[in-house]
């Protein structure tokens, strides 16, 4: 989530085009400060030159000039990917705060011309971490799918929440309980109306789950198998365990993984859908 501090419309227009809906808007000093306090941003955007006043608010404060540069110039260094689709990947981890919320919040960044679906597959009770850091509501939720009547599209859809422009999620519910009847049978057939109607579809799984059912049918029916790791021992040896084809890591591990799978580095982190 981003903080614009500005008074003036054109700007959050303007804004709005570049960092979706995923941005709150401050008019005053005052007014950032109290959300600062209430909430860590990814970063404060200030519609203004001369930010040397804001800096006390977060060391992530930066001008909106800034900002919008740093975007034009990331767009420049994936310009031009190109991938095919429908494409279907999972990703997961060895263990938890890896990093795979941040890979997918950088996959979204960049798949801004295509038509993208998260679901996540966190299964426990309290939902899941997708949930959180983009602050959404509760509903709807996966569980929405048992108990929406209608044809499949209907009950898929009962399901989806609108992150973005061009970005949906199927959020996991925030209780177990809420989906104990969904069947791995019900989950291929959201993905089968989510390959016909998305580009992309990214499934987060984690590390562990009371669902083994639905995860290994998420696996089964997709394309690419992403395993996130900080770079840590114990993750090289938790990754003989893993459905994974591929492993994202934010340190050169090169010499320590086998041939089984390819590396990609944060840095390089579209090349997995490439």
């Amino acid at each position: 989530m981003l903080l614009l501090i500005t008074k003036n419309p054109q700007t959050v227009e303007v804004f709005s085009k570049t960092a979706g809906q995923n941005f709150e808007v401050a008019m005053s000093l005052e007014s950032a400060f109290l959300r600062v306090r209430k909430r860590n941003y990814s970063a404060v955007v200030v519609d203004e030159k001369d930010i040397s006043s804001y800096l006390f608010l977060s060391e992530k404060v930066m001008s909106l000039k800034t900002f919008l540069a740093k975007k034009e110039e990331k767009q420049k260094h994936i310009k031009g990917i190109e991938i095919k689709t429908p494409q279907t990947v999972a990703i997961t981890s060895c263990k938890g705060s890896a990093g795979k919320t941040e890979l997918i919040k950088k996959l979204i960044s960049v798949l801004t011309g295509y038509r993208t679906l998260i679901v996540d597959m966190n299964f426990y009770d309290g939902g899941g971490d997708l949930s959180f850091e983009f602050d959404l509501p509760v509903l709807p939720h996966l569980g929405c799918f048992l108990k929406q009547k209608g044809d499949l599209k209907e009950r898929f859809f009962a399901c989806v929440y609108s992150l973005c422009k061009n970005v949906d999620i199927i959020q996991s519910p925030p209780k177990l309980s809420l989906i104990e009847d969904l069947r791995k049978e019900d989950l291929e057939r959201i993905i089968f109306f989510a390959k016909e109607n998305y580009d992309v579809i990214i499934f987060e799984i984690p590390p562990l789950s009371s669902r083994e059912d639905l995860i290994q049918t998420a696996f089964k029916n997709s394309d690419r198998k992403v395993a996130v790791i900080s770079g840590l021992k114990v993750e090289l040896e938790r990754l003989k365990h893993i459905s994974a084809d591929m492993v994202v890591s934010k340190t050169d591990v090169s010499e320590l993984l086998s041939g089984k799978f390819k590396l990609v580095t944060f840095k390089d982190f579209y090349k997995i859908l490439m």
